[in-house]
């Protein structure tokens, strides 16, 4: 006896969409016969499309079946099996963020739409290692998230990372960001005159005031940022020069790590030399310290200094014990 195929929850929306907007007033009844669904299935698909697509449908007592009493086009109409596949497989590459706001959102949707889909040749084949998960505050989330549509001032109390105590901050919110598991608020700091960086996780106590505040033309941050180490800024581009060996020699060479890098390879020294710009110092600091004995920076100076007394400061632990 064959297994009858159940469609994919995105494809049925796509069916009922159609049905819906030919004008003949299905009802549930006849758009479960048709689909080869339970009545109960339709109902929840109906509610989802009101409630996630927010689709202008409604019962037609008269004519006892759906209608849209507005124009609506789903914008799903030309999916194909291979985006579903993709789709299948979007959830896995998002599991980097599992833990916020954000993720059970987009993830609810596409358990959603994806549902029936679970023997998506993908879905075994693409993965992420597994990183330790941000928890983020949903009412923080939902301030932020809220003001960035509305343009409005926020205020809340931070945590800040070099601070022994809370400082109160009135933000203008430009960008969410998402960095190596983590959010961060991108926002123009009234206290501060100047565009700063503040790790959701931090943040307690946020409110929406009821002022507004105008966007400027150059908000994004990467319009702003030079280089690409993540989620931090300083005011000024810095040029760097450092020199790699061992496995970070290719690290180098794999990656563009910014607009204007250099390369200068030394076969006989089995040496790669960088240069390149960047206004990330703090982010570029831990890179290189990731990295061991096989990055040395070379320029500037004072980087070179700063990077010496990590260095150090790690060393002294081992005297320690």
């Amino acid at each position: 006896m064959n297994k009858k195929q159940t469609k994919p929850a995105l494809e049925r929306l796509v069916l009922e969409h159609k049905m819906i907007k030919s004008g003949t007033y299905p009802n549930c009844s006849t758009m479960a016969k048709k689909l080869e669904v339970g009545v109960a299935t339709v109902q929840r698909d109906i509610t989802f499309l009101q409630d996630r697509f927010l689709a202008p449908v409604e019962y037609d007592y008269f004519h006892k079946g759906y209608h849209y009493y507005e124009e609506f086009n789903l914008g799903m109409d030309q999916l194909t099996s291979d985006d579903m596949q993709l789709l299948t497989s979007a959830k896995i590459l998002m599991s980097h963020f599992e833990g916020s706001p954000l993720y059970k959102e987009l993830g609810s949707i596409l358990d959603f739409v994806t549902a029936s889909n679970k023997d998506s040749v993908l879905i075994n084949r693409i993965a992420l290692p597994p990183t330790p998960k941000t928890i983020v505050d949903t009412e923080v989330w939902n301030v932020i998230f809220n003001s960035l549509k509305t343009n409005n001032v926020i205020e809340f109390d931070y945590n800040g990372l070099h601070r022994g105590s809370k400082t109160h901050r009135r933000v203008h919110p430009y960008q969410l960001l998402m960095d190596d598991g983590l959010y961060y608020l991108f926002a123009f700091s009234e206290e501060r005159n100047a565009v700063r960086m503040f790790n959701l996780c931090r943040i307690e106590n946020a409110v929406i005031t009821e002022d507004n505040f105008e966007l400027p033309e150059n908000f994004d941050f990467s319009a702003r940022s030079k280089g690409y180490f993540g989620a931090f800024i300083t005011s000024k581009p810095t040029r760097y020069k450092i020199k790699a060996k061992g496995i970070a020699r290719q690290a180098l060479k794999e990656r563009l790590w910014s607009e204007d890098q250099k390369l200068e390879e030394h076969p006989e020294e089995k040496t790669v030399y960088m240069t390149f710009s960047s206004t990330q110092e703090e982010k570029v600091l831990h890179w290189i310290l990731s990295q061991g004995a096989d990055i040395e920076p070379l320029e500037p100076a004072a980087f070179v200094e700063k990077w010496k007394k990590r260095v150090l400061a790690m060393y002294s632990l081992i005297q320690g014990n």
